[in-house]
């Protein structure tokens, strides 16, 4: 069943919705997250870590959607994952990661306010991460 959704140019379709804005979407990405396997979770993931920078208050209110408690109750969210291209340029994932904290930080939203922390250190950790790594 999960083939239909990632081949045959249905996933192109998903992932342009989720990027427009469109709740269901987003919604349906944060849901398929419970039923798909590794290579299809970091697909849905990458994506889902796009939308941090196009509509960060989206993003965060996804997280924070009741039905998506049971996905990211243990407190790792999708905010720091990233597409292919990433792992070859560390100072583009920096840069990202970077964008992805400013953009959250616009968000003001008193009840996204602890998922917002939450996601802004598993970043900044992101950051730090990477800006160790080969130096």
């Amino acid at each position: 069943m999960l083939r239909y959704i990632f081949e045959f140019g249905s996933f192109a379709l998903l992932k342009r919705e989720i990027w427009a804005g469109n709740r269901p979407a987003v919604g349906a990405a944060f849901r398929l997250c419970n039923i798909t396997d590794a290579g299809y979770s970091e697909t849905l993931w990458s994506v889902l870590g796009d939308l941090v920078r196009i509509n960060p208050l989206l993003f965060l209110e996804a997280l924070d959607a009741p039905e998506n408690l049971l996905i990211f109750g243990s407190g790792r969210y999708p905010v720091t994952a990233r597409g292919v291209g990433y792992d070859e340029r560390k100072s583009a994932a920096i840069y990202e990661m970077r964008m992805r904290v400013k953009a959250l930080e616009v968000v003001k939203e008193a009840k996204h306010k602890r998922t917002k922390a939450a996601c802004i250190m598993q970043l900044i950790k992101e950051i730090e991460n990477l800006s160790q790594v080969g130096a």
